[in-house]
C-alpha cells in the first residue's frame, strides 16, 4: 500500500515547510532502511539556514539510495532542479567544508520530479572531484519510502492525508498526550516502569518475535510503548522511524510485506497474522487490556504495573499541579493513566469505556470501599430480575479464578448516568460484608 507517491511529494515541494522538512524525511528513511550507521547529521526546520552541508551519512553497509561511506547531501524543492544543482554543485567545489572530495560521495535530492537526472550525474561523475555523484528526485524517493511504512505515514499526516488504520508511533503519542487538557507527558505515563521500559528496549534488540503489552486498558499499552520510544534518547531517531501501529487488519498485512524490519504496534482483535509478520522479521506489539487474554508463555508478557503513590504525585506535581491537588487526584483515578485521560478529556467529553456500549443490559455494580478493589469472585446481589441473567455485566468481563480491579468510582458513575433511563433496574451490593475483608492481607490494596 502507497500512501505516498512521486505526484504527491512533486506537489508537495510547492509548499514553505517542504525545504525544511527534506532532511528530517532523508533521516527518516536513513535510519529505517539502515543498519550500520556510523555518523548522521541532518539538521532540519529552522535549522537549514545555519549554513554547511544539508546533510552527512557514514555508513559501511552496502545499500540502494544510501552510498557506502560518507555522503555528503543538499537539497532543493525549487522548480527548477537542474539550476539548482548546478550551483550547488559548483558551490561545494569550492567549498567542501570539511569533507574529503574523494572520499565523499555528492549527492543532490530534490522531491520534485527531474527527467534529466541520470544525464546529469554522468556530467558531474565525468568531473571526478567528487568520489561519486549521485542525484534523486520524486520517483527515487516514492520507491525508497515504500521501503519504510512508518516514514511513509508520517509523511502522509505532514502532508495533510490521513490513511486510515495507520499512524507512526510519533503521530500515536501525540494525539494520546494532547486528548487532555493538561497534556500528559512521558514521564506520567512511565513512571515507575523503568524495569518494563528496560525490558521492551531489550526486546527490540533480540531476534524478532510478539511481545504482549498489558495495562489498565490496550490503550495505555500502547501509548506506554509509544512514551517509551518519544521521550529523548540518543537512538530515538532510529527507533520511531521503524515504529508503526495498526489497527486494522489489512493495513497490518501490507506493512507486514515490507521489506525491513519494524516494531508494529497491534492493535487489533485479530491476532491471527502477529505470527506472518515476525516470521517477515518484525518485531510485534500487541496491546491487551487488564481484562483481555494472556499469552501461555509468561516471558511473552510485560504487565504494566500501577505506579507506586510518590511517583504518580511527583509525575503530577512536575506538569504543574500543587501538591494537594496532585495527592487527591492519583487517589480518585487510582493513578490510572486510563482513569485520568478521562478524568481529564477536552472540552469535557471523557472516553467512553468499551464495556458501557457493548452491554445489552444495563446493570452496574456499585463499587465501595476504596477507590480500587480487588476480589476474586462477583459480588453477591442483592436483587435479581426474573427477565435478565445474572452477572450480565462484570467489570471487566469476568473469567473465573481471575483475579480483577473494579477501580475509577466516579467514571462508573458517570457511564451509569449516561446508561441509566427512567424504568432501568438498578442493583446494589449487600452491604454486610465486605469482599475485600475475606481475602488474604497480602492480596488486599
Amino acid at each position: 500500500m502507497k500512501w505516498i507517491n512521486a505526484t504527491d511529494l512533486n506537489s508537495w515541494a510547492d509548499r514553505n515547510d517542504s525545504h525544511g522538512l527534506m532532511p528530517e524525511v532523508v533521516r527518516r528513511l536513513i535510519h529505517a532502511t539502515t543498519n550500520a550507521l556510523t555518523q548522521t547529521a541532518f539538521p532540519s526546520e529552522e535549522s537549514v539556514y545555519i549554513g554547511g552541508w544539508d546533510g552527512i551519512a557514514q555508513t559501511d553497509a552496502v545499500h540502494p539510495f544510501v552510498p557506502r561511506g560518507t555522503s555528503a547531501w543538499e537539497f532543493s524543492s525549487e522548480k527548477n532542479p537542474k539550476s539548482k544543482a548546478d550551483g550547488i554543485y559548483e558551490k561545494r567545489k569550492q567549498n567542501a567544508h570539511g569533507a574529503p572530495p574523494q572520499e565523499t560521495t555528492f549527492v543532490f535530492a530534490s522531491p520534485r520530479r527531474w527527467s534529466g537526472k541520470r544525464k546529469w550525474e554522468r556530467e558531474q561523475k565525468a568531473d571526478g572531484f567528487w568520489m561519486d555523484v549521485r542525484a534523486y528526485d520524486a520517483d527515487d524517493l516514492e520507491q525508497w519510502i515504500e521501503l519504510a511504512p512508518a516514514v511513509g505515514v508520517w509523511l502522509a499526516r505532514t502532508m495533510g492525508k490521513y490513511p486510515e488504520g495507520i499512524q507512526s508511533v510519533d503521530d500515536y503519542w501525540q494525539e494520546f498526550s494532547s486528548a487532555t487538557s493538561i497534556p500528559i507527558p512521558t514521564d506520567l505515563v512511565l513512571a515507575g516502569r523503568e524495569p518494563q521500559v528496560s525490558r521492551l528496549l531489550e526486546w527490540l534488540s533480540e531476534p524478532p518475535s510478539a511481545l504482549t503489552v498489558i495495562a489498565d486498558s490496550d490503550t495505555e499499552a500502547t501509548a506506554f510503548v509509544a512514551a517509551a520510544l518519544c521521550r529523548p534518547a540518543d537512538d530515538r531517531a532510529q527507533r520511531l522511524s521503524r515504529a508503526i501501529c495498526c489497527s486494522e487488519l489489512d493495513t497490518f498485512r501490507e506493512v507486514t510485506s515490507a521489506q525491513t524490519g519494524h516494531l508494529i504496534v497491534h492493535n487489533l482483535r485479530d491476532t491471527s497474522v502477529v505470527g506472518n509478520a515476525v516470521a517477515h522479521g518484525h518485531h510485534v506489539v500487541v496491546s491487551v487490556g487488564r481484562s483481555g487474554l494472556r499469552s501461555p508463555a509468561a516471558r511473552a508478557n510485560l504487565e504494566l504495573p500501577t505506579p507506586a503513590r510518590e511517583s504518580f504525585v511527583k509525575g503530577l506535581m512536575r506538569i504543574g499541579l500543587a501538591e494537594e491537588e496532585a495527592r487527591k487526584l492519583a487517589q480518585n483515578s487510582a493513578r490510572s493513566i486510563t482513569i485520568l485521560r478521562r478524568l481529564w478529556a477536552v472540552a469535557g467529553t471523557p472516553s467512553i469505556p468499551r464495556w458501557s456500549t457493548a452491554v445489552d443490559s444495563r446493570v452496574l455494580f456499585w463499587v465501595r470501599g476504596t477507590s480500587r478493589s480487588r476480589v476474586t469472585r462477583p459480588p453477591r446481589l442483592a436483587w435479581q430480575a426474573s427477565t435478565m441473567a445474572p452477572w450480565s455485566l462484570l467489570l471487566p468481563p469476568w473469567h473465573p479464578n481471575q483475579t480483577h480491579r473494579l477501580s475509577g468510582t466516579l467514571v462508573i458513575c458517570g457511564v451509569w448516568s449516561r446508561l441509566w433511563t427512567p424504568g432501568t433496574s438498578s442493583v446494589s451490593w449487600l452491604t454486610r460484608q465486605d469482599w475485600s475483608l475475606s481475602l488474604q492481607s497480602s492480596r488486599r490494596c
